[in-house]
């Protein structure tokens, strides 16, 4: 099955009448799973823009918000709207090989008249940015023979070009000269007709000073029906030449936007339907006069004359004189409106929808069918890892280094710091895996471009609520959780979950899921709560990143110690140092063990989180301060090796945990040191039995007699720790990441 991923945002506006290019998209996405009908239709939008209207998002399979999805396999993009909006947002679709690249082309009106559409030097950037990303594509769908002209000076040597037109479908493919003039209101009977816009090219001023200052026109009260919406300025001026030209205020009757009812009405009700542009790509208004059997008359520009090919109906762009003669003529001559009729009466069944959905797709399905006779070789699979590395002091960097190392064994792997967006955009690398953990300091910029462009995503955290504290505070982390929990969450709220982890109700990581194709998580809890909100997310099981070749000798442990300047029963914590990893309980624990006749001394290994000021002054006020060590920041590998090796016992706790998974845990795990540890902290790491588990907001004396237990029984773990090491090696889990990221 091929990937068809249409390109949305053009329908991401809130405007309520659905013409121009909006429409023209419509039946490209309406007629594309006939084309292909064996094709998955995914639906792309920016979630940066308003939602998609229902109509819209109903005939894709899937909406999708990133442009992350396309990997090895192959696809066709469909870009309805090529010059407009962020086209950096498609690059990695644009830029890909084995993607085939399509594109409707309107017209290069901006470009023909700078001065007007492009006024600034980031108007002017944009579009020349958006001209030089059309030579990516390979077919591009032109509306008019003018524009495919005008595009081969601009791009003398570009993709090919096919003029497909516009498909009118305003009125139903019936004999509409045996069709009735419907009953309309006052302000709508006979008149003269033209589907305008507030745009100077549109001309507007031409035709109300030909209508104004008709004696024949004026003197029949004839009004002049101009649809569209105008700024107050423009309708003032437009009255003003009413007056200038001596005309009746009272017939021109700016009706604004117009629904497709009233369209029909106004059309069928016409003497004749002017078109005055200076400028067009398409002209739908005067085909949709031919289909409503009114005469067409329009001013003479090469667009106008693809579809108005008798000259004597096409008047100069200021040639006031020459079109009000016309429309005088076709108002007192019946026979000769008729003539006009029956002589447009063959050109517009040629942009009836089907015939117009035919030319569009036709080029696509041959080059798609050359496309599949190619061979492609085959090569190793590229993929692009976004990480902190070392030496950033960063748990996520630490195992990035180590996953990179296995991965590397299966694919090519290209690494790049956080913050950088080109891995996103170039489609060399087959995957894009960003990794994600809980600081904003080290994944706020990753995290930003995840939610923008897409791809893979390993998050290491089931929560990244500090994240979004930290880089939004209190009031914009609320407002992400509202956005999950579908209610109004405070900031007074987030306050209380950041002191109480387990009084917290969102995972924050919603936003995140809805980019990332796929989300990877460590934690199997957090996969298994995303999916029950029906958000995808897959698990793999969390592996050893710092292995130990052997079991920790006992002259090992005895260097270890010298190293350290430790001495007796030892307990280390590792990790940051913060309220949330059992401070409390475990200061309390330590008096527990005093008075069970056991000493340790308990060494916290990491980085402060917090002011450890009034826990030093806790520990001296329970009588363990001499029992008790707290680092002063993070150690380097060498050292932090020495702690696991000298000591006798470790103590990792997460209080109130959900989901949570422990690099620390596992790192006490591979080198087989026992280990007290929370249950869910446990749970998450698979852990072996010589990790014995304590409740998620433990009391001191359940974790003392943990303690105790191996500190005066100590057992042999050796074939455990062998058993785990090869079940959670890094080669497995590589060989597991690689499968979901469709590479095996």
């Amino acid at each position: 099955m091929i990937d068809i991923i249409f390109d949305l945002r053009c329908f991401q506006n809130p405007s309520p009448v659905r013409r121009g290019i909006a429409r023209h998209a419509m039946m490209l996405l309406a007629t594309v799973r006939g084309a292909f009908p064996q094709a998955r239709v995914l639906g792309l939008m920016d979630q940066a823009l308003p939602n998609l209207p229902e109509d819209v998002r109903g005939l894709a399979d899937e909406v999708i918000k990133t442009a992350g999805l396309v990997g090895r396999g192959d696809a066709i993009f469909i870009n309805p709207s090529p010059l407009e909006g962020d086209q950096v947002f498609v690059a990695r679709l644009l830029l890909n090989q084995s993607v085939l690249r399509v594109a409707a082309l309107y017209d290069f009106i901006p470009y023909e008249a700078p001065e007007l559409y492009m006024k600034t030097a980031s108007e002017r950037l944009a579009y020349g940015s958006a001209l030089v990303w059309l030579r990516h594509y390979d077919v591009l769908l032109s509306i008019s023979e003018t524009t495919k002209v005008l595009l081969t000076k601009i791009l003398p040597v570009g993709p090919d070009c096919v003029v497909t037109g516009v498909a009118v479908s305003l009125l139903p493919a019936s004999p509409l000269a045996l069709l009735p003039v419907l009953a309309i209101e006052d302000t709508t009977k006979r008149h003269i007709f033209c589907a305008g816009g507030d745009d100077a090219r549109k001309n507007i001023a031409l035709l109300i000073k030909a209508h104004a200052g008709s004696a024949i026109l004026q003197a029949r009260k004839i009004p002049l029906v101009v649809t569209g919406a105008y700024q107050p300025d423009a309708v003032r001026y437009f009255y003003g030449l009413v007056a200038a030209a001596g005309g009746n205020a009272s017939l021109l009757r700016l009706v604004g936007l117009a629904t497709t009812e009233k369209m029909q009405s106004y059309y069928r009700n016409a003497f004749c339907v002017v078109t005055p542009s200076r400028r067009e790509g398409f002209s739908l208004p005067v085909v949709e006069a031919m289909q409503a059997s009114v005469p067409s008359i329009a001013s003479d520009i090469p667009t106008h004359a693809e579809l108005v090919r008798d000259a004597a109906l096409r008047f100069g762009v200021d040639d006031v004189a020459g079109l009000r003669g016309l429309m005088e003529r076709v108002v007192r001559e019946p026979d000769f409106a008729a003539e006009i009729v029956a002589g447009q009466r063959e050109i517009w069944p040629r942009f009836t929808p089907d015939k117009v959905a035919a030319r569009c797709w036709a080029p696509v399905q041959a080059r798609l069918q050359h496309a599949k006779m190619r061979s492609t070789p085959k090569r190793r699979a590229r993929v692009a890892v976004i990480s902190p590395m070392p030496p950033v002091a960063s748990g996520v960097a630490d195992f990035t280094s180590a996953m990179l190392q296995a991965l590397a064994k299966n694919v090519d792997v290209f690494v790049f710091p956080p913050g950088s967006a080109q891995a996103y955009i170039e489609p060399y690398y087959d995957r894009v895996l960003s990794v994600v953990g809980n600081a904003a300091d080290h994944h706020l910029a990753t995290l930003a471009h995840v939610q923008r462009y897409g791809g893979a995503c390993l998050c290491h955290d089931s929560r990244l609520i500090n994240l979004y504290e930290q880089a939004l505070g209190l009031s914009g982390a609320a407002k992400i959780a509202s956005r999950e929990l579908q209610r109004n969450v405070s900031a007074d709220e987030i306050s209380l979950w950041l002191a109480d982890e387990n009084a917290r109700q969102a995972d924050f990581l919603g936003e995140i899921a809805a980019a990332a194709r796929p989300l990877i998580l460590h934690s199997k809890l957090a996969a298994q709560s995303l999916c029950m909100r029906g958000i995808s997310a897959y698990w793999l099981n969390f592996p050893i990143y710092r292995p130990w070749d052997a079991p920790i000798s006992l002259a090992q442990k005895q260097a270890a110690r010298a190293r350290l300047g430790l001495h007796g029963n030892v307990i280390i914590s590792l990790g940051f140092i913060m309220p949330s990893k059992g401070l409390a309980p475990a200061l309390h624990a330590m008096t527990r063990l005093r008075v069970m006749g056991v000493q340790a001394t308990l060494v916290w290994v990491g980085q402060p989180a917090c002011d450890l000021a009034p826990w030093r002054a806790q520990a001296l006020a329970l009588g363990v301060a001499d029992n008790v060590v707290f680092s002063t920041g993070f150690v380097d590998e060498a050292r932090y090796r020495d702690f696991i090796c000298a000591a006798d016992v470790g103590l990792q706790l997460r209080l109130g945990g959900r989901g949570n998974i422990s690099g620390a845990l596992q790192d006490c795990i591979a080198a087989g040191l026992p280990c007290v540890a929370s249950n869910d902290l446990a749970q998450g790491a698979a852990a072996p039995h010589y990790v014995s588990r304590v409740n998620d907001m433990p009391e001191p004396d359940e974790i003392a007699q943990a303690l105790a237990a191996w500190l005066q029984a100590p057992r042999v773990t050796d074939a455990e720790r062998a058993d785990y090491a090869q079940n959670h090696s890094m080669a497995r889990y590589a060989e597991g990441l690689c499968r979901l990221l469709e590479l095996d």
